[in-house]
């Protein structure tokens, strides 16, 4: 579920790319890496949604979505509104996803934005839940 979902992401949003970093460890500030228009995809939790544990089971799952693009320090606050429309860009994208591995949509639960301590980077987090079924053997 998780590559089919980043898979979607970098297909649906021109010049987005995935991080090579775990969803827990990006984005790192500390780096100089390019963060622009780059994110992650994890899957921090599952919850059991039935008491049947043979052969499948219901669940359903946190999908988390990390996101950083770089701002301009002379322009801190033209170039947050500009991270505010590339969000809206990924999140109409989130609300668009089907696929077979994502067979129902996802639900968008929360999100979370920051700017980075140099106030050079526009980091934000999308939280999703998703209910399907887990295949136990």
């Amino acid at each position: 579920m998780r590559q089919a979902i980043a898979a979607y992401l970098e297909q649906e949003l021109d010049g987005w790319r995935e991080s090579r970093l775990a969803g827990d460890l990006f984005p790192d500030l500390g780096t100089r890496n390019d963060l622009h228009r780059r994110f992650s995809v994890d899957l921090p939790s599952s919850d059991a949604l039935d008491g049947r544990q043979r052969g499948e089971m219901g669940a359903t799952t946190e999908v988390r979505v990390r996101y950083a693009l770089t701002m301009k320090a002379d322009s801190q606050r033209d170039a947050y509104d500009a991270a505010l429309d590339e969000e809206e860009a990924l999140l109409t994208a989130l609300a668009a996803l089907k696929t077979a591995a994502c067979p129902v949509a996802l639900r968008i639960v929360e999100i979370g934005r920051a700017v980075g301590p140099d106030g050079n980077v526009f980091v934000g987090e999308i939280s999703c839940t998703v209910p399907h079924r887990i295949p136990l053997s």
